[in-house]
């Protein structure tokens, strides 16, 4: 939970996530055995063993260089909403939770991010495409699979509220005898 808080750009306090962890594991006194106990400590060296089981050769390059100065470009001679640019930065971040941004560079990214924007403002996104010195094909492919990972992640965000009300009812809740 630690590593998603940092991936998101959330930071969340170690004692916001241990305490919990200690209380949660520790209420139920014959699983006290069974159960971890976690430390701060713990967490810390969590981040190390996962730099470690990659080898430490997981570099993520990231879009955002990119994304600032494309948007810049076409705010010129486009000029866009005022939220348009915390979409595109979102859209980025959104990138993270999926395969694409380890999978294509961080440039294409930043530009399919750019052109969805561009689309969602209205403007020709034909006039878009002939100004990137990239092929179209290959921006509409990530922009594809941006759409799609969205409709995947929205898909499974409607799903999560029936199966934790099924978690529910196969995992006893400690606190209640």
């Amino acid at each position: 939970m630690v590593l998603a808080t940092k991936i998101e750009e959330f930071p969340v306090r170690l004692p916001e996530i241990t305490t919990p962890l200690h209380e949660l594991t520790t209420k139920i006194p014959e699983d006290k055995e069974t159960m971890y106990d976690f430390t701060e400590k713990d967490m810390i060296e969590c981040e190390f063993y996962l730099i470690e089981a990659t080898q430490y050769d997981l570099v993520i390059h990231h879009p955002f260089s990119t994304l600032v100065k494309v948007f810049e470009e076409i705010e010129e001679a486009c000029p866009m909403h005022e939220h348009s640019f915390k979409t595109a930065w979102d859209l980025c971040l959104f990138a993270y939770r999926t395969h694409i941004i380890l999978l294509r560079p961080p440039f294409l990214v930043a530009i399919a991010v750019v052109f969805l924007v561009v689309k969602d403002a209205c403007y020709d996104t034909a006039d878009f495409l002939d100004k990137v010195n990239i092929k179209a094909d290959t921006i509409l492919q990530v922009v594809g699979e941006l759409q799609a990972a969205f409709v995947e992640f929205q898909t499974l965000t409607r799903m999560q509220p029936q199966a934790l009300a099924k978690l529910d009812d196969i995992v006893p809740d400690p606190t209640k005898d």
